[in-house]
């Protein structure tokens, strides 16, 4: 019998270093999946903003994942010596941020027939999870367009596309939208990004209270959380996740305020260089129909969600 234990072992031991070695090399060429963001900004003044608000929205979590920056120029006849200026030049702002902000960046510079298609397609090969962008509104008001000609490839693109920069970067956010899959972040910012110490958000339906996750990253360097919420919301549903939200431990009790409202375009909504409203992208035009009868442009996150797709 001492004989056959001492077989048994000799013949098994092997076998189970043999088993855990296989394990091992299994567990060592499993990488965990890094999920991708992608910055696709037009002008340069636009690239450093999409990155703070980046920041903003991801919090400490950033640093996890593969950030790539990405510009794209439309039907733009360049030779290779004026194109690496021309891409050099474009990419300097968000680079500085980069390094301000310690993020590593990945950048994607590409001449193109069409802007949307280009960014649909490498979010589909590159797999990109979240996409930042930034809307015409930004882009469009008076305090940007003052400073967009302060140098010589700005200068340049307007010679050589015979119009100007306003009407070369033409809203193609619902283009973007309809063309792509991942969750899409989409800045409307009418000034430099500045510091965010107040948060508005709009709750218009249930399937908003997925915007009260971005709270937790933001919620250190806010003094004021205002959370508007429709009457059609059920007030069981709101207070579940109002509960939730104050469950925790963040420690932001005493800086949310709340209000309800009957219609969203009868919100009172404040313009602060220091505030920023996130709303879902369903309710992003009424809020900027709200400010465009005061003549301002406000912060603001609006949202599409990859699985609103199915809905």
């Amino acid at each position: 019998m001492i004989i056959k234990a001492l077989v048994t072992t000799f013949m098994t031991t092997p076998a189970l270093h043999l088993i855990s070695k296989i394990f091992d090399r299994h567990r060592k060429s499993v990488k965990v999946k890094r999920q991708k963001i992608m910055i696709s900004f037009g002008l340069p003044s636009s690239g450093p903003n999409l990155l703070r608000a980046s920041k903003l929205i991801f919090g400490t979590s950033m640093s996890q994942k593969q950030i790539t920056a990405a510009h794209f120029t439309q039907g733009m006849d360049l030779n290779m010596i004026t194109a690496e200026h021309y891409a050099h030049d474009r990419f300097l702002p968000i680079e500085e941020e980069a390094n301000w902000l310690n993020v590593k960046l990945t950048k994607i510079y590409k001449v193109t027939k069409n802007i949307s298609n280009e960014i649909a397609s490498v979010v589909r090969d590159e797999k990109i999870d979240y996409l930042v962008i930034g809307s015409r509104y930004s882009i469009g008001h008076h305090s940007i367009r003052k400073n967009i000609k302060r140098n010589y490839w700005d200068s340049l693109l307007n010679k050589i596309q015979g119009n100007s920069i306003n009407n070369l970067f033409n809203d193609k956010t619902e283009d973007i939208l309809n063309k792509t899959e991942c969750t899409v972040f989409i800045l409307v910012c009418p000034n430099r990004f500045e510091k965010i110490t107040r948060l508005s958000i709009i709750i218009d339906s249930d399937a908003d209270y997925r915007l009260f996750d971005f709270i937790d990253n933001m919620s250190q360097s806010l003094i004021s959380i205002q959370i508007y919420a429709s009457n059609k919301i059920e007030n069981e549903s709101y207070n579940k996740h109002l509960n939730k939200l104050l469950d925790n431990g963040s420690g932001i009790t005493e800086k949310i305020v709340l209000q309800r409202y009957t219609q969203i375009n009868k919100l009172t909504l404040k313009n602060k260089p220091d505030e920023l409203i996130i709303s879902t992208h369903r309710v992003y035009k009424n809020i900027i129909e709200l400010y465009k009868g005061k003549n301002a442009v406000p912060n603001l996150l609006s949202i599409r969600f990859k699985d609103s797709l199915s809905r």
